[in-house]
């Protein structure tokens, strides 16, 4: 018999048919037969068995054949359970009411000690009808008892699910083998645990690894989401609990785009200058902080800018080059690359002014502007500086103002400054730090807390 799984979009039981996949072999959910789950079955009895992984199950599958202390031969109960799973198992159907993959009936209602997240059966206002459980087709849930061989362990339980099934089988291949290397060393530990507590760093971490590991994808052509739950199924209090993290395609392009580039290494100086703590910590040991939040990554995560950890301002230096921030601005940030093209042949031109006249008090002016109308009121500065100095070509025209440097007025115009002052950072580094005649006007402007008042007045 065959034509009995599909990917029905819930994540446990997809990730119990991924792991039967890679476990078998195989490369479609419609491939696998009846009778060589019927083999897997006494591979998870005895490896769910083991004490390392019996502890574990009681967060999985609390008070079920597997944990309950009144069932002595766990296996072979647990075994027999399986079985009449198996035994129930039909072909997929054209419809049918299990809420899961919708193409077969269901035979009986399981709850949490079978299926994570569901609810117990005292509690019969918690599932559809008041029924005393939810209603699971039994092939559904024979595929969600081999989900827990891909679960992660970061502090509470992770399963992982993408739109991707490559990315899925890449990351089951990995708790795999770290399986095996279990049972060839008969040291049994559970769940793949890389000493994760913070999901979202374990969410960035699994993402690279996927990318790193597997590096001969080019994963700019897919469009690959990531999806963390990450949850506790305990069955005393707290009660049970679920957290959903997402990685967006974007972000997911974007950190491919970061390891596989030749300033992978700048990328990772960017990361850990995200990592928030109050004590000083050594970041030269991963174990000492990839507990730690991380701003870059939360920020990454909620849609936010992380522009800021670009740039070194205490040094007036850049961690990345140009190219890099165009591919973040543009594949994360949206912005037109028209846009970029403008911010980047405007700051080149006050750069080269900059340097002609050695005036770095208009860079100053830009660095300190704090509203919009300060900072059209340097740049006017800077047109006139243009003029006096006989440059004929105009900083920018009308057009390229309205259009691409403040497209949206004062609610664009910080993203617009910090763009310009990356560019210009990339530009003068080298000539702030490199002419000790610029480095003691430096030193000056640093000291000057009067810097040309009457001229930023806004006109």
């Amino acid at each position: 018999m065959n034509n009995i799984f599909t990917y029905t979009g819930n994540p446990f039981v997809d990730a119990g048919i991924t792991a039967m996949l890679v476990w078998l072999g195989k490369e479609k959910p419609e491939d696998i037969e009846d009778y060589e789950v019927k083999n897997l079955i006494d591979e998870i009895t005895d490896l769910y068995t083991k004490d390392g992984w019996n502890k574990i199950m009681y967060s999985i599958f609390p008070n079920s054949k597997l944990t309950n202390p009144s069932v002595k031969d766990k296996k072979g109960e647990y075994t027999k359970f399986l079985n009449e799973l198996l035994s129930e198992v039909t072909v997929l159907g054209n419809g049918g009411n299990c809420i899961a993959c919708g193409r077969r009936n269901y035979k009986r209602q399981f709850t949490k000690t079978q299926v994570p997240l569901t609810g117990t059966s005292d509690f019969i206002n918690f599932f559809s009808y008041g029924k005393e459980g939810a209603d699971y087709c039994s092939v559904c849930a024979l595929a969600i008892q081999f989900s827990p061989l891909i679960f992660y362990k970061a502090g509470n339980l992770v399963c992982l699910q993408s739109n991707n099934k490559e990315a899925e089988k890449i990351y089951a291949n990995k708790c795999k083998t770290f399986i095996d290397m279990q049972k060839a060393t008969k040291n049994y530990t559970g769940c793949n645990d890389e000493g994760y507590t913070n999901p979202v760093n374990a969410l960035f971490h699994l993402a690279s690894d996927i990318i790193l590991t597997y590096d001969r994808r080019d994963w700019q052509k897919d469009n690959t989401n990531i999806r963390l739950y990450y949850f506790t199924n305990f069955n005393q209090p707290p009660i049970d609990n679920l957290s959903i993290f997402d990685m967006p395609d974007k972000i997911f392009k974007f950190l491919a785009y970061a390891l596989q580039h030749e300033e992978k290494d700048n990328w990772k100086k960017v990361i850990k200058r995200g990592y928030i703590s109050t004590k000083k910590v050594n970041l030269e040991d991963e174990e000492k902080y990839k507990n730690l939040r991380n701003d870059v990554y939360e920020r990454l995560l909620r849609g936010e800018s992380i522009l800021g950890y670009f740039v070194d301002t205490s040094e007036r230096k850049t961690l990345v080059g140009w190219s890099f921030l165009e591919y973040y601005m543009k594949g994360v940030r949206g912005l037109e690359e028209k846009r970029l093209e403008t911010i980047k042949r405007v700051s080149d031109d006050i750069a080269e002014l900059i340097k002609a006249k050695g005036n770095v008090r208009r860079l100053t002016q830009l660095e300190t502007a704090k509203t919009y109308g300060e900072f059209r009121n340097v740049l006017r500065l800077v047109i006139k500086d243009r003029i006096n100095a006989g440059f004929e070509r105009p900083l920018f025209t009308i057009d390229e103002y309205e259009k691409y440097l403040f497209p949206e007025g004062n609610l664009s115009w910080k993203e617009t400054q910090d763009l310009i002052i990356f560019r210009l950072y990339e530009q003068l580094h080298n000539w702030l730090t490199g002419n000790e005649e610029i480095k003691e006007i430096v030193i000056g402007e640093e000291s000057d807390n009067e810097i040309e008042k009457e001229e930023l007045s806004y006109e």
